[in-house]
């Protein structure tokens, strides 16, 4: 395995993480909404369908690639539609799958994750449109809080899924430290 990451909220001792051959990443920062909060209006209106299991591949070619996951993930990424608790949406555009998003529901709570946009379909308000969409899936279901995650803020990078996320009521909660291999 090539890349990986250790995450934890604390941070390991120095000579530990030298050990291993860790030096510190970019954090994910772990965000929280209530479903009571109401949502804004949204200038992007995108066609959301769930994704049926036996088409899954479009999900999971874009998650993987975005997310570089490899080909190797894909099959394991395919099976997520038909998981208990997963709902899988995707946005199209012009007959194309353009992006992709996941909720899973378990005790009230909802989780959001594989937001992932088609590289020539990025900048046109579809991830934003496709968070909106699981948070009312979310609220239709009797969910009381909705979880979800992105890179840490980093000065002088775009933060693109950090303002969505924020943009559609999420607050943020707490920070999960990476190291990944020097």
């Amino acid at each position: 395995m090539r890349r990986f990451f250790l995450s934890t909220d604390q941070a390991p001792e120095a000579s530990v993480l030298e050990k291993a051959g860790l030096k510190p990443a970019r954090g994910w920062r772990m965000f929280r909404r209530s479903t009571t909060l109401p949502l804004p209006n949204l200038a992007k209106q995108a066609d959301i369908r769930p994704v049926e299991p036996r088409s899954a591949q479009g999900f999971a070619r874009i998650v993987s690639d975005a997310f570089d996951l490899g080909d190797r993930a894909r099959p394991w990424l395919e099976s997520i539609p038909s998981a208990p608790g997963w709902h899988v949406f995707q946005a199209v555009e012009g007959g194309n799958v353009a992006g992709t998003g996941a909720l899973y529901i378990r005790d009230g709570y909802a989780w959001t994750d594989f937001g992932a946009t088609r590289p020539e379909s990025r900048g046109r308000g579809i991830q934003k449109a496709l968070l909106a969409h699981r948070i009312k899936v979310a609220q239709s279901k009797g969910c009381h809080t909705i979880l979800t995650c992105t890179g840490e803020a980093v000065e002088g990078e775009a933060q693109i899924s950090y303002r969505n996320i924020r943009a559609l009521g999420f607050e943020e909660a707490d920070l999960i430290l990476n190291f990944a291999p020097a």
